[in-house]
């Protein structure tokens, strides 16, 4: 299997100032901790809906996230975030879920 580039310092700091643990952001991310390091060191490549959760985690777009994630050059990466702009929908509607269980647990 062809090893994915990965920029591992870029995801090291957004994970960094997002506040998550890796533990934390894999399960956001539906995965397991060892799945997620696997993608962080480009031996598995991160799918469309984990790219747009990252987007929204990290707060960048998913372009860029895509680029991070090796998948392509900036004109490929702008061409796939494009289809992915329906699921961003969905992950910001997961955002909104996921605050509002967290504020249900917190009253």
């Amino acid at each position: 299997m062809k090893k994915t580039k990965v920029d591992a310092r870029w995801f090291r700091d957004a994970i960094a100032a997002s506040g998550l643990t890796q533990r934390r952001l894999a399960a956001i991310l539906g995965i397991t901790p060892p799945g997620l390091s696997l993608s962080l060191s480009g031996k598995r490549k991160f799918t469309g809906k984990e790219v747009v959760i990252l987007s929204n985690e990290f707060r960048y777009p998913a372009d860029v996230v895509l680029i991070k994630c090796g998948h392509g050059t900036p004109y490929r990466a702008k061409k796939a975030a494009k289809l992915l702009k329906t699921t961003t929908a969905m992950a910001s509607a997961m955002e909104s879920l996921r605050s509002s269980i967290e504020a249900l647990g917190r009253g």
